[in-house]
């Protein structure tokens, strides 16, 4: 299990993801249990993060259709794409 440390409109939350579990999926996970963490959800579109800190999958042919070179390398991933592989600090939306 990794820890993802979240930057969500300014507030900061730390979830569980399980290996294999998108970033996406892990947010939504949490939000079931948070419910703060569900509020900022509903106001925000978490599509997009930004990797602060970690590794996750390589980009996925989605990503790299969605986004372009310069926002991949800055860190930039759709969080229904990407996959952790440890611990992260993101921030969402990016």
């Amino acid at each position: 299990m990794f820890k993802l440390h979240v930057n969500l409109n300014g507030r900061q939350y730390t979830v569980s993801a399980n290996p294999g579990q998108t970033v996406l999926d892990a947010l939504r996970e949490a939000a079931a249990i948070i419910p703060d963490l569900a509020e900022q959800l509903k106001n925000a579109d978490p599509a997009r993060v930004r990797i602060e800190d970690g590794l996750a999958t390589p980009p996925t042919p989605r990503e790299l259709l969605a986004l372009d070179v310069g926002l991949l390398d800055c860190g930039f991933r759709l969080a229904g794409e990407a996959v952790p592989r440890g611990d992260m600090a993101i921030t969402a939306p990016a």
